[in-house]
This record gives C-alpha cells, sequence and structure tokens, in this order.
C-alpha cells in the first residue's frame, strides 16, 4: 500500500466537551497543521491502533486521546475489492 492510499490523521483540541481535551482528526487534504500520524483507511486499523495506543505515541502526545472521528471518517469512505480480494477503502 502506497503513502497516497494511507490516510494522515493530527490532533486537535476537541471542540466539545472536557477543557483541553484532544482528538485525532482525520486530515484527508493533508493540509492541517501538526504532526501527522498515517494510517491505513479501514476499521480494523483503527481498531489496533486505539488497543496499542498507536495515536498518542505517533503524535507524540502523552494523554488519552478520543480517536472517534477518525473512525466516523473511516466508516464514511466507499470500500472496493483488490485482486487479492481483500477489502480497502478508496480514498
Amino acid at each position: 500500500m502506497g503513502i497516497d492510499q494511507l490516510l494522515r490523521c493530527v490532533v486537535r483540541k476537541s471542540a466539545e466537551g472536557a477543557e483541553g481535551e484532544l482528538q485525532v482528526v482525520p486530515d484527508p487534504g493533508r493540509k492541517l497543521p501538526g504532526r501527522g500520524a498515517w494510517i491505513t483507511p479501514t476499521v480494523e486499523a483503527w481498531e489496533i491502533a486505539v488497543k496499542r495506543r498507536a495515536f498518542g505515541r505517533a503524535l507524540r502526545v502523552s494523554a488519552n486521546v478520543d480517536a472517534d472521528p477518525v473512525r466516523e471518517y473511516i466508516v464514511t469512505l466507499p470500500v472496493t475489492v483488490t485482486s487479492k480480494d481483500e477489502e480497502v477503502t478508496s480514498t
């Protein structure tokens, strides 16, 4: 999978919720400022990243981060099938 098929994510302060709460948000246009983390845009990859706390490490954030906005974005992507019969979302 090439870099053009990966989804860039960045950390932002939450517009809602507790003061100072951090969220990982998708950056499909790759234009938002800040350190980016790259993920294969599948729910399975998102679940693994959350379980391993990979977003916090990749984005160098010591606090817990809410990665739900990334999942919400991923589920809206159309799904295509590759020649190996693997499901991959197109970006």
